[in-house]
């Protein structure tokens, strides 16, 4: 009979044994499962922060993009305003120069008469041109160097729109 009941007692021990693995196993089961859904959680909200990211950085290069293209067209407003000012300077020498002429002829003329009448009258309107034509080559130094900043400002422009377009490139 001692047999028996050992039989017995191994037979219970043995499905006690048994029963506390299935129990492991089901709670090792279970943690596998809640460590599933908590990675799936995790890779759930790292694809939606990647998008948002993604997003913001689409919008970003958007506005740059933007950013650049008015940069560019104001760079080009700018250029053509300065090209129009050299223009309108280049008239004003042409100008400027042939009033120049204009009075260099008129006060040769008054040279002539004057060597002609020998007046001191005429000596002073000499005097008087010749001042006029002296502010007047002022005038068109000035204007030459004005015209010669613009062209810097100019070739400056230039220059920053070459850089513009291999940024853009």
């Amino acid at each position: 009979m001692k047999i028996i009941d050992d039989k017995d007692s191994l037979s219970i021990q043995l499905q006690q044994e048994c029963i506390q693995i299935q129990e492991q196993l089901i709670d090792e089961r279970q943690d596998h499962e809640q460590q599933q859904l908590k990675m799936q959680d995790q890779i759930k909200s790292q694809a939606k922060r990647n998008t948002e990211l993604q997003k913001q950085l689409t919008e970003e290069k958007k506005q740059r993009l933007q950013y650049f293209q008015q940069l560019s067209q104001k760079q080009s407003e700018v250029t053509k305003q300065l090209e129009q000012n050299v223009e309108e300077q280049a008239a004003r020498i042409i100008n400027l120069e042939n009033e120049k002429q204009s009075l260099q002829n008129t006060l040769s003329a008054l040279k002539d008469e004057i060597e002609k009448l020998n007046v001191s009258e005429y000596k002073k309107r000499i005097v008087e041109q010749e001042l006029i034509i002296s502010e007047n080559l002022i005038q068109i130094k000035a204007l030459q160097l004005e015209l010669t900043q613009i062209n810097v400002k100019l070739l400056k422009f230039r220059q920053n729109d070459d850089i513009l377009d291999s940024i853009k490139q």
